[in-house]
């Protein structure tokens, strides 16, 4: 199955069975009859209604920002430069980007924290030296959710990486 297909999928059940059983729970305190046929029609309509309008939106922004239909939200990368780990971090936080998010270092690399924006909850952005020589360095860098349930984050983490990886070059 497509990556794209299990999008639309995982979507559909991730907003229409809570919604359904919401309008069950409303009921029974509401103190209507509680109907099988009204969850169905509820859960697939709102689940289907969900699902095509914010993967529409997903695949639109990543077709605007240039991107082909990656639909992972953990983004992971291995970049080898010639510049430390301090070099690093200053390059990063000279990119007005980065000025305003928290940054909290760790004894090999140091992890970004991105605020909360409309597009998602924000993310917790990875850097870590993996390997270290005189010629050239290694680092992972890693993009997430800071929500662990988020199914969507149309593009968000890959910007963030391509974003770093520019930065640095």
């Amino acid at each position: 199955m497509k990556p794209i297909t299990n999008l639309y999928i995982k979507t559909f059940l991730f907003t229409g069975i809570p919604f359904g059983l919401a309008t069950i729970i409303a009921d029974n305190m509401s103190g209507e009859e509680i109907s099988i046929w009204k969850f169905l029609v509820m859960t697939f309509s709102f689940g289907a209604l969900m699902s095509i309008t914010m993967v529409a939106m997903h695949k639109q922004r990543l077709k605007s920002r240039g991107l082909t239909n990656n639909t992972e939200i953990y983004q992971d990368k291995t970049i080898k430069s010639t510049i430390s780990l301090v070099e690093f971090k200053e390059k990063l936080m000279s990119v007005p980007y980065f000025k305003k998010m928290k940054l909290l270092e760790m004894e090999d690399g140091f992890i970004i924290k991105t605020k909360m924006t409309w597009e998602s909850w924000g993310e917790v952005i990875h850097i870590k030296l993996i390997s270290k020589n005189e010629v050239m360095n290694e680092y992972q860098i890693s993009s997430r959710p800071k929500v662990k349930i988020t199914q969507i984050d149309y593009g968000k983490n890959l910007e963030n990486i391509n974003i770093i990886e520019n930065a640095i070059a």
